[in-house]
């Protein structure tokens, strides 16, 4: 969200947000408007707002924030695995 908040407006600027969220964390990142995806690709059929998600046969975790109303940005990271 920080991040974020460096982009004005942001809604021109998501896919340079995806691509920056991408370097710094190795994650996936998506931004949806509705049914829409906007920005980083078409990512899973059904991204909940967190929690996790399977897609291409790993295992992700899932954060999302709505920078605005009807638009949110999801990133989707490797769970942090326990021994």
């Amino acid at each position: 969200m920080h991040l974020a908040a460096r982009f004005e407006p942001l809604a021109s600027h998501y896919q340079e947000l995806v691509t920056l969220i991408r370097t710094v964390t190795g994650g996936r990142v998506y931004v949806r408007s509705g049914a829409h995806w906007i920005a980083g690709g078409r990512g899973p059929a059904h991204l909940p707002t967190a929690g996790r998600v399977t897609s291409a046969g790993r295992v992700w975790s899932v954060y999302s924030w709505m920078p605005s109303a009807g638009t949110r940005v999801y990133l989707l990271t490797p769970p942090v695995q326990t021994s």
